[in-house]
């Protein structure tokens, strides 16, 4: 009889090849004295905890994110696996590193730490390491990369002495690459093609489809089992079982003292095993689906990984001493899991409760703050996290990406601005929008449907505090649409001075458009948060080029022709003090600091433009940060910004010029004194109608405060 295999109009199974997925080399010294273990040392776990943040405000805060291993090298001990020459393996950063370096964190300004995750991960997969900290292999030990427990206790505390908090990245969404897909059944992680070379169009099989069985794409039946002559029902999964790449089944985790009470991963269905996604539009994917590059995703619908998720990240609290939790992949996961995971995590923060055993905090923290990753440009979908008790801030992906790259980065209108801001704000409520009756039609059903938006009828953005939620120094809860992280780029995304937009094609043209968004977002309201290596004119592309070595030397940032930027590895300090960014932001960071209604005050737009051209406002934007100050009175200030690449602009067109909110007569300041501000006019007074025409020069901005508020210590020009 003849093979099936060699008929090309027969369904056939071939495999392609197997994907090479071991470590490079056999059990390490690492793992053998307790590096894969997590490094366990000497560590009271029950150690007292602190509550630096009660009585404080959140939008006080500087946030600066970094990745532990790219920020710098403290203790070459535990430089394992380290390639120096690959942004995509470990480079040898650690806790110890930050500990090092908290000097020069508060000499820029910061406030509020946030690390990556500080949990064991799966160190090696697909020719990638688990650097950055999101291919959790266990909820209960730490990356023995970055240190001991003992270490990262120590950072916190030391970075609590320095006056900064430290938010930890967290995922619940997914594990990372535990097992994989046996498809063909052969008991090995195989990428095969399935189907018929047939041309016969009514053979249901007469084409050729790929798997991967690490990663095959999304089934909403389940991954299924497929051989030479068809389907062959649901797919088993096969964990992994290497070692020396910590590719383990994670440790349980419990959460409670009964033999049920546990979170147990080596069975399949805590897993939703349904593959990964491919179209994000698409909500049951989205939420169901494996993340891309094979991690797992957790079936966050079943009580016992919400209870074990739970218990896990109020461990950390607890044995940490963290002050906020940034919560990765959030709209990965269904609304109803963080309606019941941030209320707990919140309860247990306060005080009020001891979720599934875990140890009660010896001080309550009062302020706990929770922000979330929801990686989209819809407005309305990262509104939706804000309602429900779910968190209490998100990323404002629609902000960075509509205003800081298309406004101040590439020229759009600064009118376009308005829509935004004022959905958020609702300084003009009549023409804020709401949230419709369903998601944008980019949200559908599996079967195409349209789906409800879950805030239907409700403003963009929460405009209600949370009584257990962030508040403001006299204890008042403080609404979502306040406490936004506004941010230029992060990990994820290209660099702000990197040129992959085209947006810019000198490196000087790429500092001054970076300066002018930083001086943008230090004086906005919500909360800033700054990537590591941006004071340094970090310009990596996107991801691994994004994720630079600080502790590298630096030879100054320069183009090499027009197209590119090159970084090279002699010359300066990778933690200068005295680089003009560095000193800039500083500035910026001291100036927010010093003026209250920089801070917390309503923010509400006196000029934007549809002008781009020659026109007298053209690239002018202007807004108003008024704060009710302790013991009655309001404080104001005005902030103008140019973000034309050439021309000096003023706040005025035809006969219409910028209405302020200050008495008739009032002399205001340029208490910033930006250094790409030629006009030589630093000071002006509201005029009789109650308006006044500020001229800034391109790519500069000026904070105007009324005379009698002026701090002295702020009338020093320069960055």
């Amino acid at each position: 009889m003849r093979s099936p295999s060699l008929n090309p109009l027969v369904p056939f199974l071939r495999l392609i090849k197997k994907r090479s997925r071991l470590a490079l080399g056999g059990l390490s010294l690492f793992t053998a004295l307790g590096g894969g273990a997590g490094c366990s040392d000497e560590y009271d776990v029950n150690r007292p905890t602190t509550a630096i943040m009660n009585g404080g405000d959140w939008r006080d805060e500087i946030i600066y994110q970094v990745i532990v291993d790219r920020f710098a090298n403290g203790d070459i001990n535990n430089d394992h696996r380290v390639i120096p020459s690959a942004l995509g393996r470990y480079q040898g950063g650690d806790w110890q590193g930050l500990i090092d370096h908290l000097d020069y964190l508060s000499a820029l300004g910061v406030t509020a730490l946030w690390i990556s995750p500080n949990v064991k991960n799966i160190d090696y997969d697909a020719g990638f390491d688990g650097y950055h900290g999101y291919w959790t292999q266990s909820f209960n030990k730490v990356n023995p990369h970055f240190g001991t427990p003992a270490k990262l206790r120590e950072l916190v505390d030391k970075a609590h002495a320095h006056g900064m908090k430290v938010i930890l990245d967290i995922v619940a969404n997914h594990v990372g690459q535990l097992f994989y897909y046996d498809i063909n059944g052969n008991g090995q992680p195989d990428e095969i093609v399935t189907g018929s070379s047939s041309l016969d169009a009514t053979d249901p099989l007469a084409r050729l489809t790929r798997a991967d069985e690490y990663d095959p794409d999304f089934d909403r039946r389940g991954i299924q089992g497929q051989n030479g002559l068809g389907p062959s029902g649901s797919a088993a999964i096969r964990f992994l079982y290497i070692p020396e790449i910590n590719r383990t089944i994670p440790d349980p985790v419990r959460f409670g003292e009964g033999e049920q009470d546990v979170l147990d991963f080596s069975r399949p269905g805590v897993y939703n095993r349904r593959g990964r996604v491919t179209n994000y539009d698409r909500w049951e994917q989205l939420t169901t689906g494996d993340f891309p590059g094979g991690l797992k995703d957790l079936d966050t619908r079943r009580a016992d990984v919400r209870k074990g998720l739970i218990a896990a990240f109020a461990r950390m609290i607890r044995q940490y001493d963290f002050d906020g939790f940034r919560i990765d992949t959030l709209k990965h996961v269904e609304h109803e899991f963080w309606q019941e995971f941030s209320p707990a995590i919140r309860r247990y923060a306060h005080g009020e409760a001891t979720p599934y055993g875990v140890e009660p905090l010896t001080v309550p923290k009062k302020n706990w703050f929770m922000f979330g990753e929801a990686f989209d440009g819809d407005d309305s979908l990262l509104g939706e996290f804000t309602y429900k008790e779910e968190i209490d801030s998100v990323f404002y992906f629609s902000q960075k990406f509509q205003v800081y790259t298309d406004v101040v980065k590439c020229g759009a209108p600064t009118k376009k601005i308005d829509s935004l801001w004022n959905d958020r704000l609702r300084f003009d409520p009549a023409t804020a929008h709401l949230h419709a009756a369903n998601r944008s039609d980019r949200f559908r059903t599996i079967d195409g449907a349209p789906l409800p938006d879950p805030a239907a009828g409700l403003p963009i953005y929460n405009q209600q505090g949370s009584a257990l939620g962030p508040s403001d120094d006299t204890g008042k809860p403080i609404p979502p649409s306040q406490l936004l992280v506004s941010f230029l780029d992060n990990h994820d995304v290209a660099r702000y001075a990197s040129p992959v937009d085209s947006c810019f094609t000198t490196a000087e043209s790429a500092r001054r458009k970076l300066h002018n968004a930083l001086g943008l977002m230090l004086t906005q309201d919500g909360i800033p948060c700054v990537y590591y290596g941006t004071e340094q004119d970090f310009h990596g592309g996107n991801d691994p080029e994004n994720r630079e070595r600080m502790f590298d030397t630096l030879l100054d940032n320069v183009y090499r022709g027009a197209a590119g930027m090159q970084r090279e590895n002699m010359s300066s300090s990778g933690y200068r003090t005295d680089g003009e960014t560095f000193t800039w932001l500083a500035r910026l960071t001291r100036l927010r600091r010093a003026y209250a209604p920089l801070r917390r005050g309503d923010l509400c737009i006196t000029w934007s433009t549809d002008h781009t051209g020659q026109e007298s406002d053209a690239g002018l934007l202007s807004f108003s940060r008024t704060y009710d100050a302790p013991g009655g009175g309001k404080k104001s200030v005005v902030v103008v910004t140019n973000v034309h690449n050439d021309q000096v602009s003023e706040t005025a067109f035809g006969t219409s010029a910028m209405t302020v909110p200050f008495p008739i007569g009032t002399k205001l300041v340029d208490v910033l004194q930006d250094p790409y501000d030629t006009t030589q006019e630093p000071s002006y007074v509201v005029s009789a109608t109650g308006t006044v025409r500020v001229r800034v020069s391109p790519r500069a901005t000026k904070v105007l405060v009324p005379e009698a508020d002026v701090r002295s210590d702020f009338m020093t020009p320069g960055r």
